[in-house]
């Protein structure tokens, strides 16, 4: 999948986090995805095509358990300290 399919997936997901949970997230760089390898403890998957399904993947989205309470917290203005496996 080449960059330019996948960058405006995450310029919108750093703006909706920028206005929604008011965080700045840091985006590591683009990769293959590994099946063996453990990215995060909270993955968000996206998947995509175009209509003609000649452009077919998807993207993760990854978070530390601590950042994905503190975001979700912050977007429902309720305090969570925990979060259900």
């Amino acid at each position: 999948m080449e960059n330019e399919h996948v960058t405006p997936f995450v310029d919108a997901t750093i703006k909706v986090l920028e206005t929604m949970a008011f965080v700045k997230p840091v985006v590591n760089e683009t990769c293959i995805w590994d099946k063996q390898k453990s990215v995060a403890e909270v993955l968000g998957i996206i998947g995509f095509s175009n209509r003609d399904e000649n452009i077919k993947g998807f993207m993760t989205i990854g978070f530390t358990k601590s950042s994905i309470i503190q975001i979700v917290s912050t977007m429902f203005c309720e305090k969570f300290e925990t979060m259900n496996a």
